[in-house]
């Protein structure tokens, strides 16, 4: 009993001591927005149980004020994450003590700055800063089929670049990988930008045409609220900072010219599903490309159509961009560019070519199965994807219209070989179609065929031109010291699909004419970067110019007919975007009949006869074929895939009028 006396003394003692250490720490969460921050009170339910005053020391990666709050802030972040993120740990430490504990803030970061193109076999994940497809830490975000981990391309992004008129200066505005810089910010060009502007702008609206029906079928029933990507419909932007009044197109219901989605207003999408976004090069200098900003802003809309029964539409998505010069500046040949980084699955086995014909390039794989059994391979009989140049920029004015055929009706090997609105009736509506492609090789040892780095470098790459400033050369690798025979030419790697020799001015090859990475003695090497481009053209200030864009993912059963497919649908889209230009456009009442809309006039151009498929009525259709002056030169009834005798007919341009029970029809044809 003596014994324990000093022990009990002892514990009495130290009692205090041990209740001091106990510091109790509740784990605590907050929801932030992308580009805003929020102060959290996370000692409001942490306490010390001997009652010592606690205060915040430390927060990982965010500041601590007044040693109580903490300041969750993510107003320069941009990178692609949302959700649920890393917790943020912080530590509390007693007042009159040495004790301290550790806390855990989860953070809820809410990102609208990206949105995913997912209503078909494909997802695709696009920003509103221009650059897609990827999730800016590495992983690709396209992926095909959309179900799965595999991927045809890593990323895709805007470039453009032209010569100042008044000082010769050039302007140069391109990403590659954002990876030490950025030329392009989401959201219109301003005399101001703060916190709110960005939580405005830094968003994808993504919209369907269920959502538009709904809106335009409930607007005046009691009680209802349209979703909030209708709600907040961009359409205007604010003209006292500087802004464009006309933003995201809309119905204007009453013609007020202000978008009231409560009057009856809807926005115009394209597809089945749009996603809209905005972004320009004007914020802040390019960090990326290190050259002058042109002062553009570029409206983007991504879109794809829900068709299951169509293989081609199931597997493409589309991408049209409003390019806007918002500067006083006038910029002579000027060039528009997407960097083009394709991954098919298991990268490192991949080829690059051009479809000269049809303004596509495109990935396939080298050997007839992809990978080694990796997961996110596509192993046997890989499919091919390709970036098709439906229509670029408006070529300058000539007071003409362009002609698409000669005077025999054979086609020509200019420009119009792929670009469109060509011999249509229209003056002056032409536009370029895909008109430079280059290939970029890390391997190479004098790095002439290396990536661009530099201003003039870019520029270069959108022209054709090589790091040395040597064009590029048919044959080999495209340069003369990398096996180029020549000549000159604007597509890397055609195959056999420039037969008229459009690429080359008409000339023949100096060697052989079939060029491609297998004839070049290429060996998969790990990524085939690439720009494919479109111009020259002039840019006037406040001139809008257009760039229609196809990503079509095609897969064969059998190894080598993939290829085959891939051209077959670029044939049918060039046909469709050149004949069926309302699939294509915003529609203002997207009637589900019109909006599916997918009736097929071909051969075209067409010789002796022409076919028609995708009718949706069983019933014989009424048609009349016009001249392109309105004369009627040929009527009667037609069914699906039935032949219509044209061999009468002369050489021109005609338009045929179909009508069934349920739809009315137009569609132009050539006559050769």
């Amino acid at each position: 009993m003596k014994n324990s006396l000093p022990f009990l003394i002892f514990s009495l003692l130290l009692f205090p001591a041990l209740l001091r250490s106990q510091i109790f720490t509740n784990p605590d969460s907050v929801e932030v927005y992308l580009f805003d921050s929020v102060l959290v009170d996370v000692l409001a339910n942490d306490y010390e149980i001997y009652y010592d005053s606690i205060y915040v020391f430390y927060a990982s990666s965010h500041r601590v004020i007044d040693n109580r709050y903490i300041l969750v802030d993510y107003r320069s972040h941009w990178r692609g994450k949302r959700g649920w993120l890393d917790p943020i740990t912080y530590g509390v430490r007693q007042v009159n003590g040495p004790q301290s504990a550790h806390g855990v803030l989860h953070v809820n970061l809410i990102n609208e700055s990206y949105a995913d193109l997912d209503i078909n076999n494909l997802s695709a994940r696009f920003y509103a800063l221009g650059h897609h497809f990827w999730d800016f830490d590495g992983e690709p975000m396209f992926f095909a089929p959309k179900n799965s981990i595999k991927t045809p391309i890593f990323n895709t992004s805007f470039c453009i670049a032209g010569i100042e008129s008044n000082t010769n200066q050039l302007h140069v505005s391109a990403e590659r990988y954002r990876q030490i810089g950025e030329d392009f910010y989401s959201g219109p060009v301003s005399s101001f930008y703060d916190s709110l502007y960005d939580r405005e702008w830094s968003r994808v609206w993504k919209l369907t045409t269920s959502d538009i029906h709904h809106h335009i079928a409930n607007y005046t029933s009691p009680g209802y609220t349209p979703i909030r990507d209708i709600a907040e419909w961009p359409a205007h932007g604010d003209t006292l900072q500087g802004q464009l009044r006309q933003m995201a197109p809309f119905h204007d219901n009453n013609n007020n010219g202000i978008y009231e989605p409560m009057a009856g207003d809807y926005p115009l999408i394209r597809g089945d599903m749009t996603l809209f976004f905005v972004f320009n090069d004007v914020r802040r200098p390019n960090t990326e490309s290190g050259g002058v900003p042109l002062g553009v802003e570029v409206h983007g809309m991504a879109y794809a159509f829900d068709r299951p029964d169509d293989s081609l539409l199931n597997n493409t998505i589309f991408l049209h961009y409003d390019i806007i010069n918002r500067s006083q500046n006038q910029y002579n040949d000027t060039w528009i560019g997407l960097w083009f980084y394709p991954a098919l699955g298991f990268y490192l086995d991949d080829f690059i070519g051009t479809h000269v014909e049809h303004g596509a390039i495109y990935v396939y794989n080298a050997n007839p199965v992809d990978g080694t059994g990796q997961a996110w391979a596509y192993g046997a009989k890989p499919p091919v994807f390709g970036m098709q140049f439906l229509a670029g920029p408006y070529m300058d004015p000539d007071g003409l219209d362009n002609p698409k055929t000669d005077s025999l009706g054979n086609p020509l090997c200019d420009v119009s070989l792929n670009g469109a609105n060509f011999g249509d009736g229209i003056v002056d509506n032409e536009r370029f179609g895909l008109t430079r492609t280059l290939c970029h090789r890390k391997d190479n040892p004098l790095y002439i065929l290396m990536q661009p780095t530099t201003p003039v470098q870019y520029y270069n790459s959108m022209r054709g031109i090589w790091r040395d400033s040597t064009r590029l050369f048919y044959g080999g690798n495209g340069h003369p010291n990398f096996g180029g025979y020549g000549p000159e030419c604007a597509f890397i790697y055609p195959g056999d699909t420039d037969p008229c020799n459009f690429g080359t001015g008409g000339l023949p090859p100096n060697g052989p004419v079939l060029w491609t990475e297998h004839t070049a003695g290429n060996h998969p090497w790990g990524g085939n970067p690439g720009m494919a481009s479109t111009g020259p053209f002039t840019f006037m200030p406040n001139e809008r110019q257009e760039l229609d864009v196809a990503f079509i993912f095609a897969r064969d059963q059998v190894y080598d007919k993939s290829y085959d497919t891939l051209v077959d649908w670029m044939g049918r889209l060039k046909d469709l975007f050149e004949n069926s230009p309302q699939m294509f456009d915003p529609v203002s009442f997207p009637h589900p009949q019109f909006v599916k809309d997918n009736v097929l006039i071909y051969p075209n151009p067409a010789r002796n006869h022409i076919f028609i498929s995708g009718l949706t009525d069983p019933k014989p259709a009424t048609y009349q074929i016009f001249k392109i002056t309105g004369q009627m030169v040929a009527s009667g009834t037609v069914t699906n895939t039935e032949s219509l005798t044209v061999a009468h007919l002369s050489q021109g341009l005609y338009i045929i009028r179909l009508q069934t029970g349920k739809e009315v029809i137009s569609r132009k044809f050539i006559k050769e």
